[in-house]
């Protein structure tokens, strides 16, 4: 009888580690996502020479995809000096209870 109790233990607790594993590759992957995404909407706003149609255009992706851009240009009307890029993203884990905003922050030269 005391073997099947700590088989069951066992059991219970290796499940538990899976589930806690997924977890936080789930959120892993969520960040990844959201830094790929910030270093493609530099990339995109970089080569376009800070192109105010295609600033718009990254910031109406990003909200698509399920970020909340802010974007900050500087320099006068006709001419950008830089692009600053705030994303916000959520990260959960959903058995730790884990539910946070996180930020990432990209410039444009």
């Amino acid at each position: 009888m005391d073997t099947v109790i700590k088989g069951f233990l066992g059991v219970f607790i290796f499940a538990m580690i899976v589930y806690l594993s997924a977890g936080l590759i789930s959120a892993e992957m969520d960040t990844h996502a959201a830094r790929s995404y910030m270093d493609s909407a530099k990339k995109e706003i970089a080569e376009s020479n800070m192109s105010p149609t295609v600033i718009t255009a990254v910031q109406e992706q990003a909200a698509r995809n399920g970020y909340q851009m802010q974007i900050t240009t500087y320099g006068d009307v006709l001419e950008t000096d830089g692009v600053e890029l705030k994303m916000t993203y959520h990260y959960k884990i959903p058995i730790l209870g884990v539910n946070q905003t996180h930020m990432e922050r990209g410039y444009v030269n």
